[in-house]
C-alpha cells in the first residue's frame, strides 16, 4: 500500500498546485525506500542532514576531485616517477575510472578493467619516500610506465551523477512505491524532472562536505559558464583555487533563477537559497 502522506504531496505537486516541501518530504520519505538508488538516497540526505556530508555519492565524487587535482598539479608536466605527489596512491586507486573507456583502449591498448586492475595493483607497490611522496617500484612493465604517465596528464573533470539519472531515479523510487502510475509519468514527467533537478541544487547548495584529511569543502551554486545551473567543489591550492561542477542541470538559468541569483551566479551564490513557489530557484529570505 502506498504511503498516504506521500501519495497526498505527490497528487497535490500533479494538480499545478506546487509547495516546495512537498518535494522535501517526498525525498525524505523516498531516501528510506530507494531500494539502493545511490542519487535519491544521496538527495534525501542532503535534505535530512544539510549541515555536514560525511558519505554518499557526492562526498564521494567531491573526495575524487580533490585527489584528483592535487595529484595532477603536483605532479606537473613531466611526471617524476620516483617523486609522485602525497596523494598518487589515492590518484591510482581512481584515476582509471574517471577516464571513459575508449580512451584507455585508444591511448594504452588495454580494456577500461584490465588498466584499473593494473592501476589498484601498482598502487600496493609505491614506495613511500621520507619526504612523503612515492616511487614507482623499479620492476614496472613498460605498460605500467605508459599507463602511469597517461592518468599523470589529465585532469578529469566528473561531475557525481548527472541530472537525467537523478530524475530518472526519483520516477522510478515513486513508482516502485506505488506513489505514482505510468499515465501520470507519460503527462508530467519532463517538469517533474526539472522540480527534482532545481530541488537537488538548492538542497546541496552550501552543505559542507568532509574530505576526508581533515579538509572539507562547502558546495556552491552557481551559473558559472552562463547555459546551466551547477554546484560546484573549489580545491584550494597555493594562490588559487579550481573550481569543478559536481552537479549540473542542464536547463536556461534565466527561466529557472530568480533575477537575483543572475547577478552574482558568477561568483557562486554566498547566501542560502531554496526552491521558490514559483518553481524558479531564488534567494531564501
Amino acid at each position: 500500500m502506498p504511503d498516504p502522506k506521500s501519495r497526498a504531496r505527490l497528487e497535490r505537486l500533479l494538480r499545478g498546485n506546487f509547495r516546495p516541501d512537498d518535494i522535501k518530504d517526498l525525498f525524505l520519505y523516498l531516501r528510506d525506500h530507494c531500494d539502493g538508488r545511490e542519487t535519491v538516497a544521496d538527495i534525501g540526505n542532503f535534505t535530512a542532514h544539510h549541515n555536514e556530508r560525511d558519505r554518499g555519492i557526492t562526498t564521494r565524487s567531491t573526495r575524487e576531485w580533490f585527489v584528483t587535482a592535487r595529484y595532477c598539479l603536483a605532479a606537473g608536466q613531466s611526471v617524476d616517477t620516483q617523486k609522485l605527489p602525497p596523494v598518487a596512491q589515492d590518484y591510482f586507486r581512481i584515476a582509471v575510472q574517471r577516464i571513459d573507456a575508449k580512451s584507455i583502449r585508444d591511448k594504452i591498448g588495454l580494456k577500461h578493467l584490465q588498466a584499473h586492475k593494473i592501476m589498484l595493483k601498482l598502487a600496493e607497490r609505491l614506495t613511500l619516500n621520507q619526504d612523503g611522496t612515492w616511487a614507482l617500484p623499479s620492476d614496472c612493465t613498460q605498460t605500467e610506465l605508459c599507463l602511469v604517465r597517461y592518468i599523470s596528464g589529465l585532469m578529469i573533470v566528473k561531475p557525481a551523477f548527472d541530472a537525467d539519472r537523478l530524475s530518472e531515479e526519483f520516477l522510478a523510487v515513486l513508482k516502485s512505491n506505488a506513489l505514482i502510475t505510468r499515465q501520470e509519468i507519460r503527462t508530467h514527467e519532463t517538469a517533474l524532472k526539472i522540480l527534482v533537478q532545481l530541488y537537488a541544487v538548492a538542497a546541496m547548495h552550501n552543505c559542507v562536505v568532509q574530505v576526508g584529511d581533515g579538509t572539507t569543502v562547502q558546495l556552491k551554486g552557481g551559473v558559472w559558464h552562463g547555459t546551466k545551473i551547477e554546484v560546484g567543489a573549489a580545491v584550494p591550492m597555493q594562490r588559487v583555487k579550481l573550481q569543478a561542477p559536481i552537479f549540473e542541470v542542464p536547463v536556461s538559468p534565466q527561466i529557472h533563477c530568480h533575477s537575483d541569483l543572475l547577478k552574482h551566479g558568477a561568483q557562486g551564490w554566498d547566501f542560502e537559497i531554496e526552491l521558490g513557489a514559483d518553481k524558479r530557484l531564488a534567494p531564501l529570505r
